[in-house]
């Protein structure tokens, strides 16, 4: 990573505050919570792109990914083509 890299400048804020004042449970659940969002838009607006004829619309595979993130798995909308089951078994 270099060094104006924003991971590594998020790093860096992490390790500060956990020496600082420790990671408190509260910290933690917020940035787990941020983690868990940014990864349901990612694989929801990827599932949609690799495979558009089961999920129409970047929302729908946000859902299927908030069910498959959450384990709840309704079964209600499931990758069909080869690329998003491929996308899924990742997930």
């Amino acid at each position: 990573m270099s060094p104006r890299d924003p991971r590594d400048a998020a790093v860096n804020w992490l390790d500060r505050r956990e020496q600082q004042k420790g990671l408190r449970p509260r910290y933690a659940a917020y940035i787990i919570v941020v983690l868990w969002l940014i990864a349901v838009i990612i694989w929801g607006v990827a599932e949609h792109l690799l495979d558009p004829s089961t999920f129409p619309t970047a929302w729908l595979g946000m859902w299927w990914a908030l069910q498959t993130v959450t384990t709840v798995g309704y079964g209600d909308v499931v990758p069909q083509d080869d690329v998003g089951r491929a996308l899924a078994s990742q997930l």
